[in-house]
């Protein structure tokens, strides 16, 4: 009989001791057995006889979170398809999807494509999407072809027992802010690079990839056109392939048949390692080796806030039970070691020592504190990223993203914002729909779209006024969480390229989630924050402190940061976030909002309060 671990938890609440170790054990154990979570494979040996608490406090979080995400979760995965423009994404993504080979004349492609110039030239010029799913027999879903997207998105979402979301990404240099977007902004779990055989590795090829590598995605890299390569020309792109992943420290791992999938989509959910396979859309050659591999993949992005509080919880109960430990007398030194070891002997060989018990009592509060706080993060307060916003005839203003965290329920109030002055609006939620289904709540990990209207009676969003103030790089956020819109932040970045150097006033395009604007830097300091640094140059790394240049925005500590300015570009981490203006760097022009001065720390504080309507 199987064991429920949600039960087992429930047990650890109040832990014996003497049977903590056990039941720990197979609690983890009947986690790992979850389909999709091999990382809480590594939890099973974590208790019981290892002392290293860092190693119980991650190996509890990654089960107990992975756990309770399997169920609504565990089977929704996004790739985006990065790689030069006419390598074979979109033909690639229509072949997938539709369960299709290409005629060789763009039959596929024309299957995915949403604009009429898209059609003509051949090339994609926005973000599309496409899904196909898997069948609980792991078997993949076949889709009537000539159905309309909503209804085929309809069939796939009732039907699949894991599904697999594309992001097709643009190739064209000129649409490159586009790119970047989806892959900052629409959080993917993994990358998949594709590559023409017959062109090789380009410029732009290396620049999507070098992206990849600096936002610490995965990726897989597809060759594709091997049916129209030469065989000299081919084993020269593999090489070129080689030779790229070795220069953003991936390794290389060739996927020619099945039984290397297991393995090697464990080495690139680790990010160290790349996977090449080499398909032809036209003979259908090297696909079934492809969709394998998305068929094992695990999801990443849907459990991460799940997994963040598990692991916070787990450190807190850790640290609390440390503390206990270390106040209460030790048994050794209360009563002689001759008497304190008849007991132990008389208790039989399986009883755990003393020490390997503590730390099993340890990972069992852990994996309960862990339990929680990966419950609240799935079911609590919700909050969504947006990054597009459209009107539908019938139904009004509809903003569409992510959801990081909760749930956001029909009919619930929210926050939406920031505005042009860093307020949020209440709006009421009237409906949600998941892959053109209508759903009662949307969860975390997945793309949703709400259909919103303003708080109160008789209210409602003109033309006008969602044109000039909804905008895509908002957030969606229940008032429990009182967001608060920020002017500033710190962070500490990495400068990945830059032709000369970079110094106070540089004002690059930030990317931070949906966030997408001008800041420009005000100080810089070493990663001590003891020494002030003057300039930057390719490979330095600093703290910087900056301030958006138009409107505040809604960024959170932690999240990830890319800056790029023409071909200079680098990544970083916030540290912290600034709600004020502390700084005028709008004396050079552009349109702004500056906080009254004279408002002090009062106007400070309700900077991103909700605005009243």
């Amino acid at each position: 009989m199987s064991t429920d671990p949600r039960a087992e938890e429930a047990r650890l609440a109040s832990p014996d001791a003497t049977t903590v170790a056990p039941v720990a054990t197979s609690t983890m154990a009947a986690a790992a057995e979850a389909p999709g979570h091999a990382a809480a494979k590594a939890a099973v040996k974590a208790v019981g006889g290892v002392d290293d608490k860092a190693t119980v406090r991650a190996a509890a979080a990654a089960a107990v979170a992975g756990s309770a995400l399997t169920d609504e979760h565990g089977s929704d995965i996004r790739i985006a398809m990065i790689g030069n423009v006419d390598s074979g994404k979109s033909t690639l993504v229509g072949c997938l999807s539709r369960s299709v080979v290409d005629d060789g004349r763009g039959r596929a492609r024309s299957m995915v494509f949403r604009h009429a110039h898209e059609q003509e030239n051949g090339r994609t010029s926005s973000v599309g999407m496409e899904v196909m799913g898997f069948s609980s027999e792991d078997k993949v879903l076949s889709v009537d072809v000539k159905a309309p997207r909503q209804k085929l998105w309809r069939d796939v979402r009732a039907r699949s027992h894991k599904a697999i979301t594309f992001l097709d990404l643009c190739g064209h240099e000129k649409y490159l802010k586009t790119t970047v977007f989806g892959l900052t902004g629409m959080l993917p779990d993994y990358g998949m690079v594709v590559v023409g055989a017959n062109m090789g590795v380009s410029k732009m090829t290396k620049e999507h990839m070098g992206i990849a590598a600096a936002l610490r995605l995965p990726i897989v890299v597809v060759i594709t056109k091997i049916d129209l390569a030469p065989e000299r020309v081919f084993e020269k792109t593999v090489k070129s392939v080689t030779k790229t992943l070795k220069a953003i420290r991936r390794m290389p791992h060739p996927l020619r048949s099945l039984d290397q999938v297991p393995a090697a989509a464990k080495g690139m959910a680790s990010g160290k390692v790349a996977p090449f396979i080499c398909v032809s859309n036209v003979t259908g050659e090297g696909q079934d080796v492809l969709r394998e591999l998305l068929r094992v993949l695990e999801p990443r992005v849907s459990g991460a806030a799940a997994a963040a509080a598990a692991a916070a919880a787990a450190a807190a109960a850790l640290e609390s039970s440390s503390a206990r430990e270390a106040s209460a007398p030790s048994a050794a030194a209360a009563e002689p070691s001759a008497e304190g070891a008849a007991p132990a002997a008389a208790s039989g060989a399986g009883a755990p020592s003393e020490p390997a018990a503590s730390v099993s009592a340890s990972a069992a509060s852990a994996m309960s504190a862990a339990a929680a706080a990966a419950e609240v993060a799935r079911t609590g307060p919700g909050e969504a990223l947006v990054d597009s916003v459209f009107t539908v005839p019938g139904v009004g203003t509809v903003v569409a993203g992510t959801v990081l965290r909760g749930r956001i329920h029909v009919g619930a109030t929210m926050l939406l914002g920031p505005d042009g002055t860093g307020a949020f609006q209440p709006v009421t939620v009237r409906s949600v729909q998941c892959q053109f289904t209508n759903v009662d709540y949307a969860t975390a990990g997945g793309s949703s779209a709400f259909a919103i209207r303003p708080k109160g009676k008789g209210s409602s969003f003109s033309g006008a006024t969602r044109k000039t103030w909804i905008r895509k790089g908002m957030a969606l956020v229940d008032p429990a969480l009182k967001p608060r819109s920020v002017w500033g932040f710190e962070a500490e970045i990495f400068v990945l390229h830059h032709q000369t150097t970079l110094s106070v006033g540089y004002a690059p395009i930030m990317h931070i989630g949906v966030a997408v604007q001008s800041a420009r830097i005000l100080e810089m300091r070493s990663r001590t924050g003891d020494a002030v640094v003057d300039t930057l140059r390719t490979g330095d790394r600093a703290i910087v402190r900056c301030q958006f240049m138009y409107h505040p925005e809604y960024v959170t500590e932690g999240g990830t940061l890319l800056f790029r300015e023409g071909r200079a570009k680098g990544v970083g981490k916030l540290l912290r976030v600034i709600p004020d203006q502390v700084e005028d760097v709008f004396a050079r022009g552009g349109r702004h909002h500056k906080p009254d001065p004279t408002a002090g720390a009062a106007g400070a504080a309700t900077a991103g309060a909700p605005r009243a309507t």
